[in-house]
């Protein structure tokens, strides 16, 4: 479901509410909440607005990087977009970020070696995958690998931090 339309106003409390905040970044903070069909996102509300230039600049990256796809890459299900608010709709990711189980603990989870390994193999063999596809993020930290449900990595913050390259020429 790609849509420039999302349908989160039910959930639109979460963009103002500090407790729904799951983390913050250069480019802007990323908000859970819930669409009217009952289902979880991450709502990342850009702050940098000087990097968007226009409404078809925008929607064209977002689209492009909306057609990317792999189990082990955070998925953008949406966007919003008008001049003074720009917003991009990805899946939500229960597991946390890698930060959060190296640093913290999740919850007092600690990763073991051998979980540490399989998340830095299979982050490695995701950004292989986006070179192959002729795309570099620029932003690759262990705040932006989230963990999946089954403890598998998926590499996420697209929108600014990602651009699509024709490493050919």
């Amino acid at each position: 479901m790609f849509s420039g339309e999302p349908d989160f106003s039910t959930g639109a409390h979460a963009l103002l509410n500090k407790d729904c905040e799951l983390g913050r970044g250069g480019f802007g903070a990323v908000y859970r909440t819930v669409l009217r069909d009952g289902r979880p996102v991450a709502i990342k509300k850009l702050t940098v607005s000087s990097l968007v230039k226009s409404q078809e600049e925008f929607e064209r990256e977002v689209k492009k990087l909306g057609k990317v796809r792999h189990d082990n890459l955070v998925e953008i299900e949406g966007y919003y977009w008008t001049p003074s608010l720009q917003l991009i709709i990805y899946e939500y990711v229960s597991g946390g970020s890698l930060y959060k189980h190296l640093h913290d603990g999740a919850g007092g989870n600690f990763l073991s070696w051998n979980d540490r390994f399989n998340l830095i193999l299979g982050t490695a063999k995701r950004l292989a995958h986006l070179h192959q596809m002729n795309m570099i993020h620029y932003n690759i930290k262990s705040s932006n690998v989230l963990i999946g449900s089954s403890g598998e990595p998926k590499v996420g913050d697209f929108g600014a931090t990602w651009r699509l390259y024709d490493l050919n020429v």
